[in-house]
């Protein structure tokens, strides 16, 4: 992972989490930007690659998909940079664009942690 901090949000939907995490894969292909990475049904965990670019030696984001404790599935979408300290905003556009495509797919999400530094 990156030197610098990377940004993370967790929001809740109501599918079942299978359903959740089947959509996030399928997402994967779909993202300005990102390769398809890895689907990990062990750990719910679906991943997100960038390459080198001008201004970034790639980029990490991943989503894992949990069950809240208030019923609704929870996904926890984070984004990091593979080396850098500063990030010049695209952990937030990354873990956005990734939420915004599974609220596409999946309906509305609703925040239940809010875009942070991790």
């Amino acid at each position: 992972m990156g030197w610098g901090a990377g940004k993370s949000i967790t929001v809740a939907f109501t599918q079942q989490p299978k359903e959740v995490f089947d959509a996030l894969a399928q997402i994967s292909q779909s993202l300005k930007g990102f390769k398809p990475g890895a689907a990990d049904p062990n750990t719910w965990t679906v991943t997100y690659v960038k390459g080198i670019s001008l201004t970034s030696w790639g980029e990490k984001a991943w989503a894992q998909v949990t069950q809240g404790p208030d019923g609704r599935t929870w996904v926890t979408v984070t984004s990091k940079l593979n080396f850098g300290l500063v990030d010049y905003g695209k952990n937030s556009k990354n873990v956005n664009a990734i939420v915004e495509a599974a609220s596409a797919r999946l309906g509305q999400a609703d925040v239940v942690k809010p875009l942070a530094g991790v």
